[in-house]
């Protein structure tokens, strides 16, 4: 789990590199979840967001 935070700016990209080896779970309503967000705005009203990943 990390968290990145930046200033005011304007951004043209954001890179990751997401490793999924060999994900395991114990009962059968849990599930592995691998994801990157990048998000902008403000959470109360002009939040958004773009996700990629794997679950």
């Amino acid at each position: 789990h990390a968290i990145a935070y930046t200033g005011t700016g304007e951004y043209y990209g954001a890179k990751a590199t997401i490793n999924v080896w060999d994900p395991s779970i114990q009962v059968t309503n849990e599930f592995s979840l691998s994801q990157m967000w990048v998000l902008s705005g403000s959470f109360d009203s002009d939040l958004n967001s773009i996700e990629a990943g794997w679950q």
